[in-house]
């Protein structure tokens, strides 16, 4: 395919829904944050942030926690997204 990032770019702005070959595709040769949710018995559910041109998309799939246990790519919607700047204000105690 000429431009990947492209034609998912236009099924997503067309709001046609991708293939569990495509979700597979942006997850493993896009990846540009994960935000991984807590481990269940035999997977975890874990959402991506992938860059395509000057956009960001999320889309998540199923982890398998063992070598025995696949990872499964179904059932998920790809939603665009945008980052928010977040200031966290820590404390640190000194003895007096």
């Amino acid at each position: 395919m000429k431009d990947f990032e492209q034609y998912i770019i236009d099924k997503y702005d067309n709001k046609e829904p991708l293939t569990e070959k495509e979700i597979r595709e942006l997850i493993w040769n896009y990846d540009y944050e994960r935000i991984e949710g807590e481990n269940r018995r035999w997977n975890r559910w874990v959402d991506v942030i992938i860059k395509l041109k000057d956009r960001y998309f999320r889309v998540g799939f199923d982890e398998g926690l063992t070598e025995m246990q696949p990872s499964e790519y179904y059932n998920t919607d790809i939603v665009e997204v945008k980052p928010v700047a977040t200031v966290k204000t820590v404390i640190n105690w000194e003895e007096i």
